[in-house]
């Protein structure tokens, strides 16, 4: 496994400045609910002082399909990530709309691992493996049950989400490796101190995925 890390909820010059520095395979710009929210034009400025090196992630929650690919051209986009309850139709009349390099990531919600094979694959590049609540869709700070990767077969690459801290890094990605699909890490709370990017954990993160890799 040659895991990839992604920095999820960046929304200040000063993140992207730390993510230039430390140069991320991505980040993400939360276009849903959230404090972590921007709006596509903060996001346009933003992205276009990102490293090229680094590509950028949409995150939308039921968006009407002509938005997510407004956005997607508008702010340079690589990927969109959806977390909403977007199903195959959905999903197929987005990829119609989307620039053509621009993948489309699910967000599945895990509890037991039927709710991975639940997850629509058609027309999606990536899964986004996340811990279930009942009041948001991503974004909780929590972890679920990791240990549900190691024998579950999993039909995209996917990224492990929810909840992953510079203290707990080393056992996400172990329990990553023990499945063939996995692709890599997606961290937002845990690398921030106060609500904001923290340079140091974000460093810490990025070290610790880099160091599995090697």
């Amino acid at each position: 496994m040659m895991a990839k890390v992604k920095i999820c909820g960046l929304r200040r010059r000063e993140d992207i400045e730390y993510a230039n520095t430390l140069l991320p395979d991505y980040i993400g710009f939360v276009f849903a609910n959230s404090r972590r929210r921007v709006t596509p034009d903060e996001a346009k400025i933003l992205s276009a002082l990102l490293d090229k090196r680094v590509g950028a992630v949409g995150v939308f929650v039921d968006e009407e399909p002509e938005t997510v690919s407004d956005v997607a051209a508008k702010c340079g986009l690589k990927a969109v990530q959806l977390h909403g309850f977007e199903d195959a139709e959905y999903i197929k009349s987005l990829r119609r709309k989307l620039p053509r390099e621009c993948e489309i990531w699910k967000a599945a919600s895990v509890r037991k691992p039927e709710d991975i094979a639940a997850a629509p694959l058609k027309y999606v590049d990536r899964l986004v493996l996340d811990a279930y609540s009942p009041d948001a869709r991503g974004g909780t700070g929590k972890c679920f049950d990791w240990s549900v990767l190691k024998n579950t077969r999993i039909g995209l690459p996917f990224f492990v989400a929810g909840g992953i801290n510079t203290e707990n890094i080393g056992a996400a990605l172990s329990a990553a490796k023990g499945n063939d699909s996995a692709f890599g890490i997606d961290v937002s709370s845990g690398v921030e101190t106060a609500g904001q990017k923290d340079f140091q954990k974000m460093k810490k993160i990025i070290a610790a995925v880099r160091g599995f890799n090697n």
